[in-house]
């Protein structure tokens, strides 16, 4: 990109002199993008991994419910759960259009589909995207990484990602391959069940009068640093093969070449499934006693045991069984990664636990899908949020409206 102004970008300071604007900052964007995908494999991680697919490859065990073609029924289900009112890729097609195609013009696109199927040739329009940086909350906003990358594709590349995610969706369900401690991304499953599974496991500690230790593991850059090889090579072991397997390896590529190096496009419909087979086997093998709850990326183990220092013993060897992540170069960041305790005890109690030879601190208010925890779970601290973010709104809606003037019900409620 040259010096040129373009449309309005976010302004941001690449460098504590410079502040950037325009193209300018796009390029601080661009060069950040292409930072955080790329991942320095070794050679030898390389070639065993080439060579346990090699393998799977010459084993060419196809499922026939997997890779036979779309037909339309399926075709049409996936349209009815488009969204309205997104934003379209490079190609300008919105899903609106898709939504009223005629009956001829659906017969030619699941034609185009299923040619793609066959064949594993993935167009190249839906390959493409356009890359916009969506702020983080709570944020610096003059600062490159403060700015999530979400991946604008093609609608109609993203309709036949919907045709091929349903299948490998359940698929991965059918065959129970996914663990059960993952609730990220699936059916059924909710961030509520999630928070109100730890929070049982925390008071059958107290009801058994013991310490509940936890630690809660942050994922660097989770999305952005999925393998790609190691990616393809977990969608063998699953039994994703023939048909499935050539388009979704093709789209393992998917968007942006040129900008994600590795990675998963966040935006992507078949990012969220790929990202969940690719760390499936994160918390596989704990050790006796150490219970363990992800959602997507958010993962916490926990152990609870009479006394704190055999607690602290099984998940440190629980930390050092996730140090195997580092055979699919997933990155746990040490800083942001806390531990908790939660006991009845009204003595001060700490526990010694490192990842990669550093402490981790200790979190006595630690924030798990959004919901606050405390070492004794009277949710004090949830509850002032809440109450907090209530007032805020009801301020707003009272300046909105009164009991006789201002906006109806259904645009407060929209608050």
């Amino acid at each position: 990109m040259n010096d040129e102004d373009t449309r309005s970008a976010p302004i941001v300071i690449q460098q504590a002199q410079d502040m950037l604007t325009g193209r300018k900052a796009a390029n601080a964007f661009i060069d950040s993008y292409e930072e955080v995908s790329n991942i320095t494999v070794p050679e030898e991680k390389k070639q065993q991994v080439h060579e346990e697919r090699r393998e799977f490859n010459q084993r060419k065990h196809q499922e026939e419910y997997m890779n036979k073609p779309f037909n339309m029924k399926e075709f049409e289900e996936a349209v009815k759960t488009l969204s309205q009112k997104k934003s379209p890729g490079p190609d300008k097609v919105t899903n609106e259009m898709l939504q009223h195609l005629g009956p001829r013009a659906k017969t030619k696109l699941l034609d185009l589909f299923n040619n793609s199927w066959n064949s594993g040739h993935v167009p190249q329009i839906w390959r493409e995207a356009d890359m916009v940086p969506v702020h983080k909350k709570g944020k610096d906003r003059a600062k490159v990484d403060s700015y999530r990358p979400i991946s604008l594709t093609s609608c109609v590349g993203k309709l036949m990602e919907r045709l091929i995610n349903t299948r490998l969706s359940w698929h991965l369900e059918k065959n129970n391959i996914l663990t059960p401690e993952q609730a990220g991304f699936r059916q059924h499953r909710s961030t509520e069940d999630q928070v109100a599974y730890i929070a049982q496991k925390i008071e059958d500690g107290y009801q058994d009068k013991k310490h509940t230790l936890t630690v809660w593991i942050d994922m660097e850059k989770a999305f952005d640093k999925v393998w790609k090889d190691g990616l393809r090579l977990k969608l063998q072991k699953c039994g994703v093969t023939g048909c499935m397997y050539q388009p979704e390896s093709t789209l393992v590529e998917h968007t942006a070449e040129e900008t994600l190096r590795e990675g998963v496009p966040q935006g992507g419909v078949l990012s969220p499934t790929l990202f969940l087979v690719f760390i499936n086997d994160i918390i596989k093998d704990l050790p006796r006693n150490v219970q363990g709850a992800i959602y997507a990326d958010d993962l916490v183990l926990w152990c609870t045991e009479e006394h704190l220092t055999t607690a602290n013993y099984r998940l440190q060897e629980a930390l050092m069984s996730c140090r195997t992540t580092k055979r699919w170069l997933v990155k746990v960041n040490p800083k942001k990664t806390t531990y908790t305790i939660f006991s009845l005890s009204t003595r001060e109690q700490k526990a010694t636990l490192k990842f990669d030879g550093q402490i981790l601190p200790l979190e006595d208010n630690p924030t798990y899908l959004g919901v606050t925890f405390d070492k004794r779970l009277t949710w004090k601290p949830q509850t002032k949020k809440v109450e907090a973010r209530a007032k805020v709104r009801l301020a707003i809606m009272k300046k909105l409206a009164g009991t006789n003037w201002g906006a109806d019900d259904r645009i407060l409620k929209k608050l």
